[in-house]
């Protein structure tokens, strides 16, 4: 994804993903690279926090963690 990006890495641009291209490792890359990444994951993701994987949500609630400057929600 990286090689994809390079020519708006370090500009100031905000990336917009879906399932497909989301995972851990590429939101560090760009991420490092001071591009913003806002995508859909799913819980099943390598790398996703357990807590929220255990937590069962009601409708309309919400819960948010923080790991290396990422926040999952």
């Amino acid at each position: 994804m990286t090689k994809l990006m390079a020519h708006y890495l370090s500009r100031g641009y905000n990336l917009f993903i879906d399932n497909w291209y989301s995972n851990l490792n590429h939101f560090e890359k760009l991420l490092e690279a001071d591009m913003i990444v806002v995508g859909t994951v799913g819980l099943n993701r390598k790398n996703m926090p357990e807590e929220l994987k255990k937590r069962k949500l009601e409708k309309e609630d919400a819960m948010a963690t923080y790991s290396h400057k990422m926040m999952a929600m």
